[in-house]
């Protein structure tokens, strides 16, 4: 996989919304994007083949604590590696702020992601009942410290 990682743009956001509909139930909109890319706190970034989305990452980063908000990859790019990407990226860029903590939700049932995280270091922390809807379900809160 020939990706590569940038940080996100308004330009950006008709392939992102694309990506975020047909991956998430309860989608956010463009607003809610354009709110992360103006936020002196979020870090949102992408990735991109042949000039093309393809997958992107969002975290808020405060006072030596982080939160990855979203994380998708298109379909057609799944399991090649570009999440792993995101991550790495994400990762790396949050040493600046110097990120003592690093955390996220994910669906209990979303193995790959789980295992994803759990490759990175995360650590299962709690789970908060009923929290994703469509279908409702756990959602497991995982740290990396």
């Amino acid at each position: 996989m020939n990706a590569t990682i940038r940080r996100m743009t308004e330009d950006d956001l008709q392939e992102v919304l694309r990506i975020e509909d047909s991956v998430f139930s309860n989608p956010w909109s463009r607003r809610s994007f354009a709110y992360e890319l103006n936020s002196d706190i979020a870090i949102c970034t992408i990735a991109s083949c042949n000039n093309s989305v393809i997958g992107y990452v969002c975290t808020q980063a405060l006072l030596g604590q982080a939160y990855i908000l979203k994380l998708a990859v298109h379909p057609a790019f799944r399991r090649q590696g570009v999440a792993t990407l995101l991550i790495d990226d994400t990762l790396k860029t949050l040493r600046e702020p110097a990120c003592q903590e690093i955390l996220l939700e994910v669906r209990r049932s979303n193995d790959p992601a789980l295992g994803l995280y759990e490759g990175f270091g995360f650590k299962w922390l709690s789970v908060r009942r009923q929290y994703y809807s469509a279908p409702t379900e756990d959602a497991i809160t995982m740290i990396l410290r």
